[in-house]
């Protein structure tokens, strides 16, 4: 059996046989091979785009995200601070305003486990702006006091109504 090259394109092999594996020790102990011909892939350089011999590090492990949890997400200083940061700063859009256009748009967002606010998206809108609106005063929100489950601060998917309604 020839000894192949790292560049050498990899041949897709069978699987062993009984007979080939009837012999294998099973162990949770690593112990070193003694094989010679063990062959290690390393693609070329140019085709992973950094020098060869280089530490690549993994990627974080994606978060996850829940939706309902043992303690909820919450504005700080509750949700009566959190109507009066609505009221403050959103602002009716001229255009809804003119169309007469009145309504809830929901939002969606995550709280994530230091509080920020990420991943805003509007669900149901009502167009005419307010959906516009109500993402940009979500996403000027301050830091709120993020979800628990089992004790610890993890990311939750929250939706917030917001109701826009023209005063006459």
């Amino acid at each position: 059996m020839r000894k192949r090259r790292l560049a050498d394109p990899v041949e897709d092999l069978p699987p062993p046989t009984v007979e080939q594996i009837r012999d294998a020790a099973i162990s949770d102990v690593t112990t070193e091979g003694t094989a010679p011909d063990v062959l290690v892939i390393v693609p070329p350089a140019e085709r992973i785009g950094r020098e060869p011999g280089a530490l690549v590090e993994a990627a974080p492990a994606e978060e996850k995200e829940y939706m309902n949890v043992d303690q909820q997400p919450e504005f700080l200083n509750g949700r009566d601070a959190l109507v009066r940061f609505l009221q403050q700063h959103l602002k009716y859009p001229p255009q809804a305003s003119r169309a007469n256009v009145s309504g809830k748009v929901f939002v969606r967002f995550s709280v994530m486990a230091d509080g920020s606010i990420a991943n805003v998206e509007v669900t149901k809108g009502i167009g005419f702006g307010c959906d516009e609106e109500a993402v940009r005063v979500i996403k000027m929100m301050p830091r709120w006091k993020p979800g628990r489950q089992n004790g610890k601060a993890v990311r939750v998917r929250f939706t917030l109504p917001i109701q826009f309604s023209l005063q006459e």
